[in-house]
């Protein structure tokens, strides 16, 4: 299931995607993906999303993900699972990705995974998956640069996908829009508090 060599450039969203006329989505998850990150309502996501999308996974992926992966072709269609990069590489795939995807677990609500305030460097639209009610969630909701969706909710993270395509451009201009709100969040600036 795993790429014996890291894919190192992820391609972004493009306009031709064949016979659908969507525009197809690309996510890049950098990190982790422990049991305690559930992703099986992704997977069922996945079945019921109307617009071509593929993900990229860097890093660990629980053994239980990975077989639902394995044992799909649908999803092994849309699902690569890649060997864990260094840090300095993650923000390379970042940098070429299309869009960043964040997993937070469904117990966890107030953890806030480092690497979202990382991705805010990049400039992408980002796609979080949480529980309702964490923190991102409303600095997703200030900041405009992507969706925040209940990880509880296929239907919901379905929805959050096409409209991650449909919203693009007013993703990508929130993060000019907001560079102010933004940069209260960058490394430096926490460091300082």
């Amino acid at each position: 299931l795993y790429q014996s060599d890291p894919v190192h450039l992820v391609k972004p969203p493009r306009l031709d995607s064949g016979n659908s006329g969507k525009a197809a989505l690309y996510l890049v998850h950098l990190g982790m993906l422990p049991e305690w990150r559930p992703i099986e309502t992704l997977l069922v996501a996945l079945e019921q999303v109307s617009l071509p999308v593929f993900i990229d996974i860097f890093g660990y992926l629980y053994p239980e993900a990975r077989h639902s992966i394995r044992s799909s072709p649908r999803l092994s269609a849309k699902i690569r699972c890649n060997k864990a990069v260094s840090y300095c590489e993650s923000h390379h795939i970042a940098e070429d990705s299309g869009a960043l995807l964040v997993i937070i677990g469904p117990r966890h609500l107030d953890n806030q995974p480092s690497k979202f305030f990382e991705y805010l460097a990049h400039h992408k639209p980002i796609l979080v998956i949480g529980p309702l009610g964490n923190p991102i969630q409303s600095i997703m909701d200030i900041l405009g640069i992507g969706i925040y969706c209940d990880i509880l909710d296929p239907e919901a993270i379905a929805v959050a996908m096409d409209n991650l395509v449909d919203g693009w451009d007013g993703f990508i201009s929130a993060y000019e829009k907001n560079k102010d709100a933004i940069a209260v969040y960058s490394a430096p600036r926490v460091a300082s508090l």
